[in-house]
Parts: C-alpha cells; sequence; structure tokens
C-alpha cells in the first residue's frame, strides 16, 4: 500500500474508460502454445469505480452494464467462432463449451475462462476486450512473535480484539471456535485438461459454496496452511472473529511438492473478495482481510494490472483493509503479487534476532514488518505468510482501542509507532494502544517539571531520570550517574527506580537522613508528542513547590504532560 491509503480513500475513483487497444501478456501466448489452452483473466472494456464511492443506485447501474458487456463478450465470441467454421478439436470439450463455463464476476468487469488457439485469436478481435492476462496459480508463502510487536502487553490490558472481524482468504481453516460458520464459502475451480487435471476441493464437490463448513481446509497438499495463519492472527487477536474463504483447487501436476497440490487461481480469489464486499454491504462488519499467497514473480514496482486491484479497491472504499505476505524469495527489491498492488498492504518478515529475516521479500513496495519465524502449538514456522496475519490481528487491535479510526488512521499508527529495522517498520501494537509502555531511550528531567525540596532548599536543578526501554536511574547534567550531587553539594547517597513497562517508582536518599519517594509513568513518542506522569510525595520535614502552578501539591502532586 505504500502508505497511501489516504490518497486511497478520498481518490478511489478510476472511471475512465477508453482503453487503447487489447493488450495480452506473454504467458497467455506461451501457454496456448505449449499446452493448446490457458485459463485467462479477460478484462472487459468498462469504465469502473470503486461501490464505497457509489450511491446504490449507481452500484446498481455500474454492475447492470458490467453483466450486460458479459453477456455481450459472452455472445460475440460464439458467433465468430461458430462463423469461422473451426471447432477446437483438443478434446478438452471445444471452444464453445468452454466459454459456457465461464465465470462472470458481477461486480468487476472480468471474465474467468479457459481458452484455446480458436477462441483467444477470436477475442482479440473482440472492442470490448481491454486485456487478456494469465488467470496464474498461487501457492501458500512458505517458508515467538507476540512480546516482539507488544501484543502480550495489550492483552494484559484486557483488548483481545473482540468485536471484530476478518477474514482469511486461502486453503481454509479448521478447528478454531470463533470462525463465523454462517459466512465461510468457498470458490474452487475444476477442468479437464489433459496438460493438469484440475478439480474443485469445496466439501459439497461444488464450484462455489457457503455456509457453514465451506470454509474448511481442504485435504491436499498445502491445504493446512490458512489453518496455521489462522492460528497466529488468532493469538495475536483471541476473540477476532473469523470468516474463512478457501479458494484452493486440487491440482494433479505442476506442485511445487508432492503430487496432487492445493493452488489457488486468481479469479477464485476475486470471486472471495466480491464474496467478502457483499457480506461488508449486507452489513457484517469485517475490518481487514488476509492474503498470504503469492504468485512466484518478482515485482519492483506497483502491479496495479493486477486482476485482484479493483476487487481490493473495492473493500477499500467500503473500509476493509487487504494485507497480504510479500513473499519469500529474498527479493532485495521487489515484492510478488499480490502484495505488490498499490492498495494492498505489503507486509515482510523479521527473524530471530529482530532483523529482516533473509528468505523475507523486501523494497519499494513493503509497507511493514513483522515476526515471520515462531513456534505456533509446537510448531515450527517460518515466512512471511505468517508476518502478514501478525498485523491482521494488530490492526483488529487497535480497531478494537480505536473504532472511530479509518484505514489511513490504523495504519500510520502501526507504522509510526513501530521499531526502525533497516529502513523499515517492524509493528508494535503496544505503543499504538497500551497503557502501559516502556519508556523510550531519553533523559526525563524531573526537575522541570517538579522541584522537590529537602528542609526547605528546594534549588535542585541538575539532577534528572535516564530511562532506557528496560529501567531507569539518577543522573546529573553531564551523564554521570555515579556520584550525583545534589544542588551541587549534597550527594545523593542511596535509593532505587525501578520501572515496569513504563511505570517507574522511586526512593532516593539526599544527604544526611533527607530522601524522596515518588512515581511516575514514561510513554514512547506518539503522534507527534510525549506523555509523562509524575507523581511526588512530600519528604520528612520538607514541601513541595511546581514551577506549574496549575497543579496544588499536598501531601503528593500529579500531573500528565504532553512533552515535545
Amino acid at each position: 500500500m505504500r502508505f497511501k491509503i489516504g490518497s486511497m480513500v478520498l481518490g478511489l475513483c478510476l472511471a475512465s474508460s477508453g482503453w487503447a487497444e487489447p493488450t495480452i501478456s506473454q504467458d497467455v501466448l506461451d501457454a496456448v502454445a505449449s499446452d493448446g489452452s490457458a485459463r485467462i483473466m479477460v478484462r472487459l472494456d468498462v469504465p469502473f469505480t470503486p461501490e464505497g464511492e457509489l450511491s446504490e443506485a449507481e452500484i446498481a447501474a455500474q454492475r447492470s452494464l458490467i453483466a450486460d458487456t458479459q453477456d455481450s463478450f459472452e455472445s460475440e465470441l460464439k458467433s465468430s467462432i461458430n462463423n469461422s467454421g473451426i471447432d477446437d478439436p483438443s478434446g478438452i470439450g471445444g471452444a464453445i463449451s468452454l466459454i459456457n463455463k465461464a465465470i462472470k464476476f458481477e461486480t468487476v468487469a472480468y471474465v474467468a475462462m479457459q481458452v484455446t488457439g480458436v477462441s483467444l485469436s477470436a477475442m482479440l478481435n473482440d472492442d470490448s476486450v481491454a486485456r487478456i492476462s494469465l488467470d496464474r496459480p498461487d501457492d501458500a508463502s512458505l517458508t515467538s512473535g507476540l512480546k516482539v510487536i507488544g501484543a502480550d502487553v495489550v492483552h494484559a490490558d484486557g483488548n483481545t480484539g473482540a468485536g471484530q472481524t476478518v477474514a482469511v482468504v486461502g486453503s481454509g481453516v479448521d478447528s478454531l471456535p470463533n470462525v463465523l460458520g454462517e459466512h465461510e464459502a468457498c470458490f474452487s475451480t475444476a477442468n479437464d485438461s489433459l496438460v493438469n487435471k484440475v478439480s474443485s476441493v469445496c466439501p459439497s464437490g461444488e464450484l462455489e459454496q457457503t455456509g457453514t463448513g465451506a470454509g474448511a481446509a481442504c485435504d491436499v497438499f498445502n491445504c493446512d496452511h490458512e489453518s496455521k495463519v489462522a492460528q497466529v492472527l488468532t493469538a495475536v487477536a483471541p476473540d477476532v472473529s473469523l470468516i474463512p474463504v478457501q479458494v484452493y483447487s486440487e491440482f494433479a501436476l505442476a506442485c511445487s511438492g508432492p503430487m496432487p497440490c492445493g493452488r489457488s487461481y486468481q479469479s477464485d480469489q476475486v470471486r472471495a473478495l466480491e464474496y467478502l464486499l457483499k457480506l461488508k454491504q449486507d452489513g457484517v462488519d469485517i475490518s481487514a482481510v488476509n492474503l498470504s499467497l503469492n504468485g512466484g514473480v518478482k515485482q519492483a514496482g506497483s502491479c496495479d494490472d493486477d486482476s485482484r486491484k479493483e476487487s481490493v479497491d473495492n473493500l477499500l472504499s467500503v473500509g476493509v483493509v487487504t494485507i497480504a505476505s510479500a513473499g519469500n524469495q529474498g527479493f532485495a527489491d521487489g515484492v510478488q503479487a499480490p502484495a505488490c498492488i498499490s492498495s494492498v498492504v505489503a507486509v515482510g518478515a523479521t527473524d530471530a534476532s529482530g532483523g529482516i529475516a533473509e528468505f523475507s521479500n523486501r523494497g519499494g513496495e513493503l509497507d511493514l514488518l513483522a515476526p515471520g519465524v515462531m513456534s505456533v502449538g509446537g510448531e515450527d514456522l517460518q515466512g512471511t505468510s505468517y508476518a502478514a496475519p501478525m498485523v491482521v490481528g494488530s490492526y483488529a487491535l487497535v480497531r478494537a482501542a480505536k473504532p472511530d479510526a479509518d484505514i489511513a488512521e490504523v495504519m500510520g499508527l502501526l507504522r509510526d509507532s513501530g521499531q526502525e529495522v533497516d529502513g523499515m517498520t517492524r509493528i508494535r501494537v503496544d505503543k499504538v494502544i497500551s497503557n502501559t509502555e516502556f519508556c523510550e531511550s531519553g533523559n526525563i528531567n524531573v526537575n522541570n517539571v517538579v522541584k522537590i525540596c529537602i528542609n526547605g532548599n528546594c534549588n535542585s536543578s541538575g539532577v534528572k531520570i535516564t530511562c532506557n526501554s528496560e529501567n531507569c536511574q539518577w543522573c546529573n547534567a553531564n551523564n554521570n550517574c555515579d556520584n550525583i550531587l545534589y544542588n551541587n553539594v549534597t550527594s545523593i547517597s542511596g535509593g532505587s527506580i525501578s520501572c515496569i513497562k513504563g511505570q517507574c517508582n522511586y526512593n532516593v536518599k539526599i544527604g544526611n537522613g533527607g530522601s524522596s519517594s515518588g512515581s511516575f509513568s514514561c510513554a514512547s513518542k506518539v503522534a507527534g508528542f510525549e506523555k509523562l506522569t509524575l507523581t511526588v510525595t512530600k519528604p520528612a520535614n520538607g514541601t513541595i513547590t511546581t514551577t506549574d502552578n496549575t497543579i496544588n501539591c499536598g501531601e503528593t502532586c500529579q500531573a500528565d504532560y504532553e512533552i515535545g
């Protein structure tokens, strides 16, 4: 997303037609030449505006135009093939039969279908065709981070993501109690290609299924992937509600491991994103979508010609952010689709040492980092697939704490409050929403706020407290923390400061019998300011005065400050 969501929300309107001419990707031509057929995504020449920017009447009109153009395209394609007098002799049903099996989407102007050379040639002469791309099957993005991102601190504050709903799109999810069964779905593909037989893995055996059990994990190689992704997500946000959407199909061949295997066509992912858009429009308050899938090709820049882009923008326009894994090829200057889509949040992985994982893709298209090496349920996991749900879970925690925050605000907070790692940001959700944050390295000059007076002497300039992420100590103006002089005369003879998650207590002995004790909390810099709370208790035989006349001190005094 490159953190352009603010401008995306304001300017998602892409309502411009006038495609110059049909374009076709080389991999489509190569597939037809080598295999005799290819599965493609056809973008039709229809103006498009994300539905969140439209009125109900305008949404209906845009959907009607899409449907009419799809029907016309299909009719013209059949007519062109019939008039040529040639049908496809390859034995996979003929060109007309394949057209009858095409998938037409309701909210975006695409048609997914299997084509042969005959049907491909015919559609190249159709003025309604804008772009033809390969319906590429994606794979799982494979290769303990709760404390690293501060989720444990947020949980201790009582925030576990309750009330938030997120979708996990991939191989399906098994055996988690917080699945919204009535909204589960499956979108899968089947074809009888002689090159690679593909079968539906929906539990019903159909190509589409919704309702309880529809989003269950498939049972071939790779099909346990999203169950692990969901485990990571719910470790970060234990009470978030999940909508699993299964988009895998069973491939007899073309597997990176054992055969058969589960892979996901982009067209089925578009069907899933369209389904989630309709759920949102029907009142299901989905806040985020996890896509731990990638297509294996390096993208050094944005890939906004990807067939999933308009579906992602539809979701973004109604307040649903799509978060995707960057991929595990170790690219230094690129990520994989769909993470390269400019309106998707691209997530890379850090390793156990806190640095960028060697396997993680990175570069200008990367938005955030999160732990990608961890142990869940006794199993060691590794991959950007598991970094992405860390961010999705953190997003849900922030939305639970800040329900009125929009996508741009939440993503900005996660970016601005995170930890810098090699020029990129690793998330720290506790820095965004926790009430007990760690101190950042730096000085807290107590005497600029409250003077500690012993025997009437209140001139305590030069004494300060220096804090880091774990503890604080008394130091002088020269950062000498050993033999500190109070008022440049009386030695601070002893005492202690202890801090736990930003809440500090101190007790200091000054001179012959004088002492002072109190507490303060320090917060990291968030949204441009630091918050400092200081409480001081009156020492024996002493008084407390302040340089701020708005503070009334008796036995104790306390104040909150926004510094910087």
